[in-house]
């Protein structure tokens, strides 16, 4: 009985799943396990047949197994089917059953599904995988493979199973593969062997295998079929054999290296770029010549080729000698042999030295425009120098008489190390100097690599460094030696290679130098007169300029004296215009004798010169040079052989004490010198009548204007400004009119300059603020508020009450009406008291109020100022805008504005842009902001609302940022097209008019087109084909427009129309250039 439950116990407690059948197929029994693996009461099993269970597809194999037991009377093993669970799904089970026992069969069955999934997923890996995987014994037998091997061989399963391996090895591969058996044997892993394999059509397949052997006698393989590999393995070393004769004979230099960095191969190409031997380099790692690269650095990047397969790169190899070459690396990798590179090496020298003189040039455009004339040699010197590992350079013009030198530049290195500059511009005769003139001498470059043994040589001076050896080069222009340039002590002898180095550079520096000649010889003649030599209006201007600005700071005064010469015409009438010349020669060679250091002469033109006596104590001061000054010019002048009489009459004005402009004190030292001239009796006079008549006249103005002002006769006209990228309304600007009864609309320049500093002056603006704040009141109310912007006169802002002023009107208004209020204030005020003023513009900018420099590039404010006041807007001067296309001094202003608002982080506002031309070219430079009469005319408040809808229409404005970008040079041509094509208008326009117009200029050289050509233009293009072809273009349309304006001018008007296509024609062929040039 004990025993009885016992049994119990275990049948209920065992984890498999346990069952008593009878012969029919019923249960009998079940333990607990059913309950737990299939979810079956044990009444829901006793109830049924076990093939009830069992999975359609597993029945017949089932039925077959208890046949089988029935029949055998034997114990059934490790028979599986599928069995269903009560949530409907299939379990694996594999049985055990006994024999008929008194009726009964009893069977134990265990979960297998985890395994069977584990077994099943192994055999689908096994048949898709794309590599032949086996299963085999030691012996070579086949246990099992995929099905890889009937696509890849052609075999059939069947056909390979239980097959000896090596019946299907090629019979030259039997005895290696026999040799990787016995190591799995040894229970050794083999990787990457390689024998060939036959296939069901008897062709071979190469095959690399990887083998792991197991302690139980069974071998895992895989194999890979790499006969594509092979075959091109052998391609490549076929080819390698078939091109030998090639490489070897290639300008290019070529080696063979392993995986490791060491050489194998070498051509001769490669032994003659480096200097090494063959055998030499047989015996060396590539991190020895690779003069970039350590062995590890060497190391890591075989690494990257390797992955990459084919590398272009540049690096620089070490030549034997020492020296340095720089070469460009082709190599390509293959996995042949343990791995292989097949590296080709080119000698780049030539050009990356093109890359350098393509920089050089780069460089040496900006010294021209910023720098010295000796920088331009300097930098070229260092350049060859660091180029040829020269340690001593120089640069010396050869004088026209082919005789002297002007010792000129030594290079950085020469002038710190070993040199000094104490002979620079010193004249040298030729034939005193050593071996370096040689070159002059014999007129072509020379080579010096043994010093001492020349017999010639003569010594170093003192401070120069020891010579070894030299290269020297003359420098050639219209068949005379202009310069010549020198490098010496390169460690190693000089070649021909250096020789072309130095003579390449110096030959690009002297373009260069003769730019910088030219362009010093342009701004010479921009500044003195050509005949005298003496400074000319312009020059004079700028120093009456800072010399007024000088006695604004000081108690000085300064005398401005014009100067006319009495008894010229005579001379120029009875002997000639080039004793005339001669005269006035000598007039200003006398009078820069007497006159003090800080005094200025200068001649306007013809007879007339202009004086400027600057740091007198006082006027009277002047009249003593004038005593002198007259006594000088009457003493007699020996001209060509001719004894001259002259005198001359003298008009003078004085500052402060005449307190007007520049232009102005000028012109009423000119009516002075007409009063002189008028009265036998004086040879100078001091301006003062016309002084009294233009105050008089002022005075009646002022009174007219004071009945304006009561009358309520001025009015307010407002003018947009824009934004030129988007093409939206941002501001609008109160301009001051004056409705005059009798002479209408009057503009500001018709009656301010008479109220300047006056009482009605601060009325006016008084005025002005209180429309403005009305104004902008209004749009609030209306919701159309758009920000404002007033003109304050410089007397007002030098007042101290006017931000006072402008708080007690802000009070009137609602809060924020002040941010939309913006003060703008002339250049020249905002620096007169800078301390007032800035307190000033403090004040009300704390109200909200914000201000713009009006007019900025007029006056003289110096960076110091601007960081004192609270400036948020410049406005550029409408004057520097409006002529910028055609005149190139006033586009270098806009640039310098437009910079320098970049630098202090301000926006810039052009004004006076009178077509869509300049704004464009505008928005190109990078001003954002703009108005004037190309945008909109100043117009009554009533008009803006209407004109604002229609400027919403305009297209063209509103797309001015669909433009390319440009970079500094394409603006420059874009400027240079502008102008041609308006030149060209005005050419049509008068011979169309009949010659009724303006005529044209048709000095070609004076052009705006011909300053970009031979500045910016070569700069940028000057080594384009095309760029060759513009100036014969640009010559052919200006002759072309000459004969046509010629014969307008004789009358025949209707032949020079018929003619106009020819002027097309030509101006179209040179703007096809110009538009090849911007767009390639």
């Amino acid at each position: 009985m004990a025993t009885e439950i016992e049994r119990s116990k275990l049948f209920d407690l065992s984890v498999d799943l346990l069952a008593v059948a009878d012969t029919e197929g019923n249960f009998v029994e079940v333990n607990h396990a059913w309950k737990e693996i299939l979810g079956w009461e044990p009444e829901d099993l006793l109830s049924d047949t076990f093939l009830s269970f069992v999975h359609p597809d597993d029945i017949d194999a089932t039925v077959k197994q208890i046949e089988k037991q029935k029949t055998s009377g034997t114990t059934v093993q490790q028979f599986v089917n599928r069995y269903r669970c009560k949530d409907g799904s299939y379990r694996w089970l594999e049985w055990t059953a006994s024999a008929e026992i008194d009726g009964f069969i009893y069977a134990i069955a265990r979960d297998k599904t985890d395994h069977k999934r584990i077994e099943q997923e192994r055999d689908r890996f096994f048949d898709i995988s794309i590599d032949l995987l086996v299963i085999a014994n030691t012996d070579g037998t086949f246990r099992k493979v995929n099905e890889r091997w009937t696509e890849v061989l052609g075999w059939e399963q069947s056909e390979l199973v239980n097959r000896p391996f090596f019946d299907f090895v090629h019979p030259d591969d039997i005895e290696p593969t026999l040799v990787e058996l016995e190591r799995e044997k040894r229970g050794e892993r083999v990787t990457k062997f390689v024998n060939r394999y036959r296939c069901k059509d008897n062709s071979y397949l190469y095959l690399e295998w990887t083998t792991q052997p197991e302690p139980d006698g069974t071998i895992y393989a895989v194999a890979r079929d790499i006969t594509r590999r092979k075959l091109a393995e052998q391609a490549i070393m076929q080819s390698v054999e078939r091109y030998q004769s090639v490489i070897e004979t290639a300008n290019d230099g070529f080696w063979v290296i392993d995986i490791h960095g060491n050489i194998l191969e070498v051509n001769d190409s490669y032994c003659r770029l480096s200097g090494y031997t063959r055998e030499e380099l047989l015996q060396m790692h590539i991190s020895e010549i690779d003069a970039n690269e350590t062995r590890e650095d060497t190391l890591t990047h075989i690494k990257e080729i390797v992955n990459k397969k084919n590398v272009l790169f540049e690096t620089r190899h070490r030549h034997k000698n020492g020296t340095l070459w720089d070469a460009e690396i082709s190599t390509s990798y293959s996995d042949i042999e343990g791995g292989r590179f097949f590296v080709f090496i080119r000698d780049i020298r030539e050009r990356k030295f093109n890359e350098q003189i393509a920089n050089l040039r780069d460089g040496l455009s900006k010294i021209v425009y910023q720098g010295e004339m000796d920088n331009i040699m300097r930098v070229a010197l260092d350049i060859a120098e660091s180029i040829t590992q020269s340690q001593i350079g120089f640069y010396h013009f050869v004088e026209k008489d082919q005789k002297t030198l002007s010792l000129q530049v030594w290079s950085s290195n020469t002038l710190k190390n070993m040199c000094h500059s104490e002979g620079e511009e010193m004249h040298y005769p030729i034939d005193q100097a050593g071996i370096w003139v040689d070159c002059i001498h014999q007129g072509k470059p020379i080579i010096h690599n043994d010093y001492e043994a020349l017999d010639h040589k003569k010594g170093m001076p003192e401070g120069h460094p020891e010579l070894v050896r030299e290269i020297t080069v003359p420098i050639f222009r219209d068949g005379l030696i202009v310069a010549v340039a020198g490098l010496g002590n390169k460690q190693i002898e000089y070649s021909n290679w250096d020789l072309n180095v130095l003579e390449r550079i110096a030959d690009v520096a002297y373009d260069f130098i003769e730019r910088k000649q030219s362009e010093m010889q342009i701004e010479h003649m921009a500044y003195y007169d050509a005949l005298t030599g003496l400074p000319n209006r312009t020059l004079f201007s700028e120093r009456m300029a800072k010399a007024m600005s000088q006695c604004s700071h000081t108690e000085r005064v300064l005398a401005v004296c014009y100067l006319d010469l009495d008894g010229f015409k005579t001379v120029n009438d009875e002997h000639g215009h080039d004793v005339g010349d001669e005269l006035l020669i000598s007039l200003a060679k006398r009078m820069m004798n007497i006159l003090r250091e800080g005094d200025t002469l200068a001649r306007l033109g013809g007879d007339e010169f202009v004086i400027l006596l600057n740091n007198l104590k006082e006027g009277k001061e002047s009249e003593s040079f004038l005593t002198r000054a007259i006594e000088r010019i009457q003493k007699p002048f020996m001209v060509k052989g001719y004894r001259l009489l002259i005198s001359a009459s003298i008009g003078v004005t004085i500052f402060p004490d005449d307190d007007s402009t520049a232009d102005t004190l000028l012109r009423h030292a000119d009516q002075a010198m007409y009063k002189a001239k008028a009265d036998p009796d004086i040879d100078y006079h001091m301006y003062d009548l016309i002084e009294e008549q233009e105050i008089r006249s002022k005075r009646q103005m002022l009174d007219q204007f004071k009945q304006a002002l009561e009358r309520d006769e001025l009015v307010l006209h407002y003018q947009p400004r824009i934004d030129l990228f988007s093409g939206e309304v941002v501001s609008l600007e109160a301009l001051i009119r004056w409705q005059h009864p009798d002479k209408g609309l009057l503009m500001p320049a018709q009656f301010l300059p008479n109220i300047e500093g006056t009482p009605e002056e601060l009325q006016m603006d008084e005025w002005v603020v209180k429309q403005a704040l009305e104004q902008l009141n209004q749009r609030v109310d209306q919701d159309t508020a758009i920000p404002l912007s007033i003109n304050i006169s410089p007397h007002h802002i030098q007042q101290g009450n006017f931000s006072e002023y402008l708080t007690d009107q802000l009070t009137h208004y609602p809060d924020g009406i002040a941010q939309n209020l913006e003060l703008e204030v002339l250049e020249t005020a905002a620096i007169h008291d800078i301390e007032h003023v800035a307190k000033m513009m403090n004040s009300c900018s704390k109200l909200g109020v914000s201000f713009s420099l009006d007019d900025f590039g007029t006056g003289y404010s110096s960076l110091t100022h601007f960081h004192r006041l609270p400036i948020n807007v410049l406005k550029i001067d409408q004057n520097f805008v409006r002529s910028m296309i055609d005149d190139v001094n006033n586009l270098d202003i806009v640039k310098g504005v437009v910079h320098l608002s970049k630098a202090l982080q301000r926006p810039v506002v052009a004004e006076g842009v009178e077509n869509i031309e300049l704004g464009l070219i505008l928005l190109y430079l990078g001003c954002q902001y703009a108005q004037g009469y190309g945008i909109a005319r100043p117009m009554p408040i009533e008009a803006f609302d209407d004109w604002l809808i229609e400027w919403k229409r305009e297209r063209l404005w509103h797309r001015l940022h669909d433009q390319e970008e440009l970079n500094s040079d394409d603006i420059e041509l874009k400027i240079a097209v502008y102008s041609h094509r308006r030149w060209l208008e005005s050419v049509e326009q008068y011979i169309e008019t009949n010659g009724n117009t303006a005529p044209p200029s048709l000095d070609s050289g004076q052009s705006t087109f011909s300053h970009w050509y031979y500045g910016m233009g070569v700069a940028r293009y000057g080594n384009r084909p095309a760029y060759a072809f513009l100036l014969p273009k640009h010559l052919h349309t200006h002759e072309v427009a000459a004969s046509l304006i010629k014969l307008v001018d004789n009358g025949e008007q209707k032949e020079a129309k018929e003619l106009l296509g020819s002027l097309a024609t030509a101006s179209d062929s040179l703007l096809d250039i110009l538009t090849k040039l911007s767009t390639q």
